[in-house]
Order: structure tokens, then C-alpha cells, then sequence
């Protein structure tokens, strides 16, 4: 912006000017937002009003409804029964969104990019699957922390990979949620990210709720 006023410009220059500005606007206050939530204790951070979602029929319309390079590789396997949760739309939307950023960040254009749902011993899964560069088995421990950087991602240089700060937060809204995260990763085979969350059986609509 600075530049942009040191003298007249033409209207579109200034435009760009703007355009760049809002982005980097919104960027810096992603960032505090996610300072500020990861600042406040555990108990301070769960969330209230939980609402039930239709975790099926939620992520269907979440994959329709953000269009991006990858949509191609994103693949739902959707479960035969709608499996409903506890949490908040806007909140569950960060933790997605994450963790499908990362899978597209971390593997080849062109291969899969599977989001499935479950249920396993009484709780709801939620998995997002890919087949890239994976992450070293003494990082795994390591990947919730706040601005921690895989080698894979400094290997591939820090520009446009994040600040590491998008799974701290992610592991955050989860345990609001009552939840917890597994992940499986092998270098050169991929990474499984999955949610855990308490299952609330008696919302299941439709067929009997699946079981493990």
C-alpha cells in the first residue's frame, strides 16, 4: 500500500494494490485468530452450543461447495447410512478444510485424496486419506505442535506451505468437540488423518446405526 501511494497510478494498479491488501488483511487475521484460540486453556476453549449434524450429508455438501485444483482427486466414500455428530458447522469447517489443504500440499496432482466416514467402537470417524510424500514416523508425534514444519515441508521450501499452525488449531476444535485425532503416515505411502468423535447413537436416522 505504501508503494502503491508514493505516486499517481493508474485505477487498475490501485485496485491490484487493494486486492493484495485484502488477502494479506485476511491472512494476518487467520493468524491472530488462531494465536487467540490456541492461547486460551483447554477449558476455556470448548465451545458452546453444539448443535447435531448429518455428518453425511455435511460433507457431501463441504466437498460440493469448495471448489478448488484438486477437486478432481477428492473422492467421498460415503457411508450407507447417515451418521450424525455433536459440533459446530463453522468450526468442523477449519478442521476439514485443514486437513484437506494438507493432503492436496503433500501429494502429486492426480492422486487420490479419499474423505470417508464411520462409525468404530461407538465413535464417529472421520478420515481424509492420500497417497503422497507421507511423514517420518519421529515427526508424527510432533505434527499437532504449534509451528512445527515437517522435513518433507522444509525439503519443499516454506512458500505457500503455512505457518504450522492448521493442525494445532484443528487438534483444538476436536477436543471441544470431545474428540481425538489418530494418524497414520509412512514416507513415500501416504497419510491418514482421523477424527474420533463421541457418536450419539439414538440421532442416527433412517437404517440401524452401523456398529464396529
Amino acid at each position: 500500500m505504501e508503494v502503491a501511494l508514493r505516486r499517481d497510478r493508474e485505477p487498475d494498479m490501485y485496485r491490484r494494490a487493494l486486492t493484495t491488501a485484502v488477502a494479506q488483511t485476511g491472512r494476518l487475521r487467520q493468524i491472530v485468530e488462531s494465536f487467540l484460540f490456541l492461547a486460551r486453556a483447554d477449558a476455556d476453549a470448548e465451545l458452546p452450543g453444539l448443535e447435531t449434524i448429518d455428518l453425511t450429508a455435511w460433507v457431501r455438501d463441504y466437498l460440493d461447495g469448495h471448489p478448488h485444483d484438486r477437486k478432481d482427486d477428492v473422492r467421498f466414500a460415503a457411508p450407507p447410512t447417515n451418521i450424525f455428530i455433536n459440533a459446530q458447522s463453522a468450526m468442523l469447517d477449519q478442521v476439514v478444510g485443514n486437513l484437506i489443504d494438507n493432503a492436496c500440499k503433500y501429494s502429486d496432482p492426480g492422486t487420490a485424496i479419499t474423505v470417508s466416514i464411520g462409525v468404530e467402537g461407538g465413535e464417529v470417524t472421520l478420515a481424509v486419506e492420500d497417497a503422497g510424500h507421507g511423514i517420518e514416523s519421529a515427526e508424527v508425534g510432533r505434527i499437532f505442535e504449534p509451528f512445527f514444519r515437517s522435513a518433507e515441508a522444509r525439503r519443499r521450501g516454506a512458500t505457500g506451505l503455512g505457518l504450522g499452525l492448521g493442525l494445532a488449531v484443528a487438534a483444538r476444535i476436536v477436543r471441544s468437540f470431545g474428540g481425538r485425532f489418530d494418524v497414520w503416515s509412512e514416507p513415500g505411502r501416504g497419510s491418514r488423518f482421523m477424527v474420533r468423535l463421541p457418536h450419539p447413537a439414538e440421532k442416527c436416522s433412517g437404517p440401524p446405526c452401523p456398529q464396529a
